[in-house]
């Protein structure tokens, strides 16, 4: 009665208190002498703050007494209800959630009898059942371990497996363990005792099979024939057994594993579990991806994949009773199903979306799963439902509000009910009628009520659910709904294999009416007498009476999924009936036909509520709300806030108020006052530069929007984040001309937001003079908004957390295809629309980007259109900037990892196979320079040998050059690549002022490796002017590493290194270091140290100048080692030497004049200074003559070549008389000098000396 009493002189004298309940009040605790928590029957839970003076009944998720109570401080208390289940408060009391006293993962199960199961956990952990899983009590097993596996030869002695090789063993069905000597420390995953409590076998990491013929007393080990993990394994008697694993592994025996042999399993999935069926000549394997496999003599040999309609992970399979009725159960609450034996699989709908590990069926439909969480699913029709027996889960499955909004009841699992009077604010738990389920509930008026379950059972209260008394229904069949649509005299209820029962006395006695089915009926509803009624069920079945249930005849309904809820809210002619797969049929003529409508969603529904013809409510799996204003021609989802399943939904009155309730358990109470509606708003802009707005904001010249871009909006109808067929289409909308798009009036939800990147134009404009059209350019994502999907530089994608870089779209490497949007889709965000609109949601693309290594081949990503290639490539790139009018420069920012290194380097390589596209656009920049795709403006330097990005043509089949420059391409640009084994030319420039800056040509990145073009390295032909060749590395080509051709002139060749690596140690000669054959100039090297060359290793001449005339400058450069002359003048009277003779004078002509060289007369050395006498008998002009050493030697040509420059002077020649000159510079003795001479042109080097 509510009784407390207090104490303040150490329990000598006692005084009540005022606590304000009756209910009987069990325990009490108090953290100090003012904080205290008061606990008692029906849920009742009390706290004070004042030392008991004021009592406040705080409202709890028990839903039974409440047990015991512990506050170990104040503001923090414990509470123990039936369940068990446990509450915690951290505020005093006000607020309450559940804890789970079982809290470990569920890994294996097994059922020796049709009651007794037994379930293993992690740390040692273990449930026992012995009323088929309605109940679980908890095992004491000594170990800590992770528990895998468990096998029962009979109801009593069984076995577990686990982590660290541990084996134990029960003989008393579970309460008490003995530890067996395993003989191995590998894990172990699966065990398996065929026969009997003797022989048994156990499988786990790296290969390991053990075996006992003792009752696990000695175990020996197995040579399984393979290193790999077995996770799963069963035999068929003591002899026949297999084992699977990892990478699609199966060993099989036959002589009770003396020996094993592999079979192919023709997949490359993990297999998790396998068994034998009754058959032994049938077998399945499931694992990965959805991977079922199927033997037919006895694993010998194994089918190829079997369609399972889902590519979830499957980690258990079992065929209870025959060869054609199984299941198997995986990741995310999967559990499937065959009826022929694996041919075809449907997905049976789950309660969770938590990993499913066992599952064990003791019959053809009575079956448990278990799982992570921990979770325990129990069913007796798994086509219809899967029941949560998880311990402290009290799942409600109906409700009802009789006559008004005030009192209503819920009942559920286990026979709970509650009541409420105030609305719903609070809910009072009831006394339970009965420990079974209770699937639906129906009062006629506040008080008499009645509620089914299986078995038959119809109870009856006449007090407001205080008290119940048991009805004969006349029937065993399980009951699934019932209705008293006037009064609480008459009323029906439908059930298992078409029943159909009618009562006109109350429920005294009920008769059985002829459904003309045998389907389970799940719904039913009389909308406004007992006359006209309508029952749905199984398969798409709908029954309709017009004389009270006498007669029922099929209506079409149109389809064959379950049917779980149907409803006729004003008149018998319109209806509404929903069911399996979102499934909402639609009748307006009283049920002559049905009609579907789109729900939105493939989620299970479950109940369905109208207040009148327009406005209504379907609820079901993972908190699925739908709501609908217009008699269901467009339905929209509600946000919940919940992911259990919801069982029912009810609006008694009018749309002001309603209640759904289901699995938690959960009650929610909604308004249906106009929806809120939100908006989705965002700019697609193009980022010119491609450095995600480090050079400015969104919608300014560097950063403009783009007009005329299709964004399409799909809704994400199970809300889990990923993008799937099943997400319906709502609407597109089209950038304005500041790129602005917007979305309004969306209901809550969550969303996909994509953007079609082949609608995308360069502000810049199209080069339509020139034949380019809008549809060969392709721009490739650099920004996008938060919670976009984008390339995580590895391979894979993440969801990015906040607006900003997001390089390559979703994945790198791979193109925007919206044939298949949820597949294939590059630019993608998900939007959550819960209490404010959806602002800022920019993308942002760039034609100047190159965020992969694809597009080497010539694929066609996009074959609507002739020239785009690979979205995001430099081949995309190329042709991007071809066809945009003004300058466009390549910016690197790969969103792929580095696929090649060496010399401590790593580096990007693209694999030409097929021609690159000419450069025919002005100003167009390739440049391998990476950034961090983390920012986009950081420059990242993975490869400190040289170049970031390599472009190889090594498998390329045919004469094709590399980077082709043709006439147009003036004032473009390649820097910072590797340009690497061509089958021809690894450049050719025919533009004006192109520069070849900072590249490796025919050396691999790492600076040292031959990688060499087939034929020359760089070629400047025709009319190029303006050429500047400088700071780079070239070597090992077939021909020259430069030539210089045609009239090309105003050559400039500077900084480089041609024939060695950059510390000159290694060989990577050319055929010659420069060729030049052409009638324009060109100056190799120059008169500043920075600006000379090292030319050496050639096999040929240094520098071989065929050109037609003077022009050719070769200035301050390092000539060496070369196999003939440093310097050749190829003349046609040359000797055998190559050395082209002085003439008098110096009138010859030929190549660069055939300028005569200086002839050196002396050379005297006097304290570290050489004074060299030289003569000069050349035309009248001023003459740079240039003078070096040579540490290496002399030449054996005798003509020299000049490996240091150590001075020049320039000499004045008047009246073509040979001038005799001296010159003075830093030396020692035993130096070898040679000189050269240039006015204009170069003669060659002079003799040695």
């Amino acid at each position: 009665n509510g009784t407390i009493l207090k104490s303040v002189d150490a329990g000598v004298n006692w005084a009540p208190l005022v606590s304000g309940t009756t209910e009987e009040l069990l325990d009490v605790s108090f953290a100090d002498a003012l904080n205290g928590t008061a606990v008692g029957k029906r849920a009742t839970v009390l706290t004070t703050t004042d030392g008991g003076a004021t009592w406040l009944s705080r409202a709890t998720p028990l839903a039974g007494d409440a047990l015991g109570v512990s506050a170990p401080t104040a503001g923090t208390g414990f509470v123990v209800g039936p369940g068990p289940i446990i509450i915690k408060t951290g505020d005093g009391g006000a607020t309450w959630s559940q804890q789970t006293p079982f809290d470990q993962k569920l890994q294996g199960l097994v059922f020796p009898t049709a009651a007794i199961g037994y379930a293993v956990a992690d740390n040692g952990s273990g449930l026992k059942t012995v009323d088929g899983g309605a109940t679980w009590s908890a095992l004491s097993i000594p170990t800590l371990e992770n528990l895998h596996a468990v096998d029962f030869a009979d109801a009593n002695t069984g076995f577990v497996v686990g982590r660290g090789g541990i084996v134990l063993k029960t003989a008393d069905g579970g309460g008490t363990w003995a530890s067996l000597p395993s003989g191995t420390v590998d894990e172990l995953f699966a065990v398996s005792f065929p026969v009997d409590a003797s022989t048994g076998f156990a499988a786990g990491k790296n290969g390991t099979i053990i075996k006992t013929t003792d009752g696990g007393a000695s175990w020996a080990s197995l040579a399984s024939g393979t290193l790999v993990d077995l996770f799963g394994l069963d035999f068929s008697d003591n002899s026949v057994g297999v084992a699977v694993g990892k990478d699609g592994v199966i060993v099989r025996t036959t002589n009770g594993g003396s020996s094993w042999s592999t079979r192919s399993s023709g997949v490359l999935s993990d297999l998790n579990a396998v068994q034998y069926t009754s058959d032994p000549n049938l077998a399945f394997a499931v694992g990965q991806s959805g991977v079922a496999l199927k033997s037919t003599n006895g694993g010998q040999d194994w089918s190829a994949p079997l369609v399972t309609n889902t590519t979830k992970e499957l980690e258990s399979v079992n065929f209870p009773v025959d060869a054609l009725t199984g299941y198997a159960a995986g990741a995310s609450g999967t559990v499937i199903m065959t009826s022929d034996g694996g041919t075809t699989w449907s997905i049976s709908g789950t309660p969770t979306t938590t990993r499913l590990n066992a599952l064990a069926f003791t019959g053809l439909t009575i079956g448990v799963a278990v799982g992570d969480g921990p979770t325990i699913l129990h069913t007796e029709d798994p086509d219809y439902e899967w029941v949560d027996l998880t311990p402290g889960v009290e799942n409600i499955w109906a409700l009802d509000f009789p006559v008004d909004n005030l009192t209503g009841y819920a009942v559920g699992k286990k026979g709970s009910v509650l009541r409420t009077t105030d609305g719903g604010n609070s809910w009072i738990p009831r006394p339970r009628p009965t420990t079974l389920n209770l699937v639906d509930v129906d009062f006629a008026d506040n008080d008499i009520g009645y509620a089914v379950a299986k078995d038959g059972v119809i109870l009856k209260t006449s007090d407001g659910a205080g008290s119940w008394g048991s009805q004969p229904s006349g029937t065993t069949k399980d009951l699934k709904a019932v209705q008293f649509p006037l009064d609480a005299t008459t009323g029906f209820v439908v059930g298992q294999d078409g029943t159909i029962l009618k009562t006109t006395n109350g429920g005294s006695t009920y008769a059985a009416q002829t459904s003309g089915t045998t389907q389970d009926l799940y719904g039913l509803s009389f909308p406004i007498d007992g006359t006209t009624g309508y029952a749905v069920g199984k398969d798409g079945t709908i029954l309709k009476t017009t004389n009270g249930g006498s007669t029922w005849v099929a209506q079409t309904s149109g389809t064959l999924e379950d049917l779980f809820g149907v409803v006729f809210p004003v008149d018998a002619s319109t209806g509404f009936a929903v069911g399996k797969n979102g499934t909402i049929l639609f009748t307006s003529d009283g049920g002559a036909t049905w009609g579907g409508q789109t729900s939105g969603t493939t989620e299970d529904l479950y109940a369905v509520d109208f207040v009148d013809n327009l406005l209504g409510h379907a609820v079901g799996k993972n908190g699925t709300i739908l709501h609908t204003e217009n008699g269901g021609t467009g339905w929209s989802a509600n946000a919940s806030g919940v992911t259990h399943t919801i069982r029912d939904v009810q609006f008694p009155l009018s749309a002001v108020d309603g209640w759904a309730a289901g699995d938690g358990p959960v009650i929610l109470k909604g308004n249906d006052a106009p929806l809120a509606t939100f908006s989705v708003t965002g700019t697609v802009f193009e980022d010119v530069v491609g450095d995600v707005l480090n050079d400015g904001v969104v919608g300014d010249v560097n950063n403009p929007g783009v007009a005329s871009v299709d964004v399409h909006l799909y809704l994400d109808a199970d809300a889990d984040g990923i993008a799937e067929a099943t997400d319906p289409f709502q609407s597109t909308q089209t950038t304005d001309v500041n790129g602005d798009y917007a979305f309004a009036a969306l209901p809550a939800g969550s969303y996909f937001v994509v953007v079609d990147s082949l609608d995308i134009q360069p502000a810049a404009g199209i080069d339509t003079g020139n034949g380019w059209l809008v549809t060969d350019v392709w721009a490739e994502q650099t920004y996008g908004p938060g919670t976009s999907e984008c390339a995580d530089g590895a391979g894979g994608t993440i969801d990015d957390s906040s607006a900003g870089p997001c390089y390559g779209g979703r994945r790198a490497g791979v193109s925007d295809d919206l044939a298949t949007w949820h597949s294939g889709a590059e630019h993608l965000a998900k939007i959550q629309l819960v209490a404010a609109d959806a602002t800022s949601v920019d993308f942002g693309f760039s034609f100047n980007v190159a965020t992969t290594t694809a597009g080497g081949d010539n694929r066609d990503d996009d074959p609507a259109a002739t020239q785009r290639t690979v979205q995001g490539s430099m081949r995309q790139f190329i042709t991007n900037a071809n066809a945009t009018l003004g300058a466009n420069e390549m910016r690197f920012t790969p969103a792929n990892a580095t696929n090649d290194a060496g010399g401590g380097g790593n580096w990007w390589q693209i694999d030409v196979s097929t021609v690159l596209p000419t450069i025919s656009g002005a100003d167009t920049d390739v440049v391998g320079i990476a950034y961090d795709m983390n920012d986009g403006a950081s420059p990242i330097d993975p490869n400190s040998n040289g170049p970031e990005l390599q472009i190889d043509g090594n498998s390329m089949i045919g004469g094709e050059d590399g980077f082709y420059i043709i006439a147009g391409a003036d004032g473009s640009r390649i820097e910072s690549v590797a340009v690497t084994r061509f089958p021809n030319v690894g450049l050719i420039i025919n533009a004006d002022n192109v520069s070849i800056l900072d590249n490796h040509v025919g050396v691999s990145p790492d600076g040292v490796t031959a990688s060499g073009n087939n034929d020359e390295g760089i070629i400047v032909s025709l009319a190029a002017n303006g050429t500047v060749i400088d700071g780079n590395l070239i070597g090992d080509h077939g021909n020259a590493g430069i030539s210089l051709n045609d009239t090309s002139t105003n050559t400039q060749v500077t900084g480089n290194t041609i024939g060695t690596d950059a510390g000159e140690t290694v060989n990577l000669g050319n055929l010659q270091g420069v060729w030049a054959d052409t009638s324009g100039t060109a100056v190799i090297g120059g008169t500043t140290a920075a600006d000379g060359n090292v030319i050496t290793n050639s096999a040929f001449d240094g520098l071989e100048l065929r050109n037609t005339g003077p022009g050719i400058s070769v200035l301050q450069n390092s000539i060496h080692t070369n196999g003939k002359l440093g310097i050749n003048l190829v003349d046609v009277g040359d000797p055998a030497t190559g050395i082209t003779p002085n003439d008098p004078g110096d009138f010859d002509t030929g190549a660069n004049g055939l300028l005569n060289y200086a002839i050196v007369t002396s050379a005297t050395v006097l304290a570290g200074t050489i004074t060299v006498d030289f003569d000069l008998d050349v035309q009248d002009g001023t003459h740079r003559v240039e003078f070096f050493l040579n540490p290496g030697g002399a030449d054996p040509s005798g003509s020299g070549e000049g490996e240091s420059f150590v001075s020049s002077i320039d000499v004045s020649v008047a009246g073509g008389v040979p001038t005799p000159s001296s010159h003075t510079f830093s030396g020692a003795l035993g130096d070898i000098v040679t000189a050269t001479a240039t006015e204009g042109s170069t003669a060659p080097f002079g003799p040695t000396s």
